[in-house]
């Protein structure tokens, strides 16, 4: 049998060997920061969305306080900003410093109703802070058994972040809540 003879040459000398040159390089560089330019900002949250989902967590957790005011009118329910502006809690009127435990069936049901922002409830709102714009009303926001203020003046609360802020306004008179 005769021997095969290939044809194909051996790769010896530098000119057969490919490699990517300076222009490949900088094509796929450019390419790569462009995509990273555009999905970065889809990824991170704007402060303007941050401080819009606390801001709606607060106004749920007012809410909550006013109906179990209106379901249990001799144990009116309170909303009290937290010292440091850090967060809130819900308690009744009577033991405002004491939050009250989440009801069964929620999330957390048993624990305190406590609101620490970038805590557990509120990990995605790390950095925002609450503070009681309205002069002269005390730290809570009390309801009375038709969840309205007990106080005579409209309370505005402000959340914040770096860059942002957005303002909820309780109204005294009818317990509605608008945000600014």
């Amino acid at each position: 049998m005769p021997a095969c003879r290939s044809s194909a040459r051996p790769i010896t000398g530098s000119r057969s060997r490919r490699a990517f040159t300076l222009l490949d390089m900088m094509i796929t560089t450019a390419v790569l920061a462009i995509m990273v330019g555009t999905v970065m900002p889809a990824t991170q949250t704007s402060d303007r969305t941050l401080v819009l989902g606390a801001a709606r967590m607060v106004i749920s957790d007012i809410q909550f306080a006013q109906v179990r005011s209106i379901t249990e009118p001799t144990n009116p329910t309170a909303l009290t900003v937290a010292a440091d502006q850090s967060g809130y809690w819900i308690a009744e009127a009577k033991t405002l410093s004491e939050p009250i435990s989440i009801p069964d069936g929620a999330v957390g049901a048993g624990d305190a109703y406590e609101v620490v922002f970038g805590g557990y409830r509120a990990i995605p709102f790390e950095g925002v802070r609450i503070t009681l714009a309205t002069q002269g009303v005390p730290r809570s926001l009390t309801f009375d058994q038709y969840g309205r203020l007990t106080s005579t003046t409209d309370v505005v609360l402000t959340v914040t972040s770096r860059k942002q802020s957005i303002q909820i306004t309780v109204n005294a008179l009818t317990g509605s809540v608008s945000i600014e």
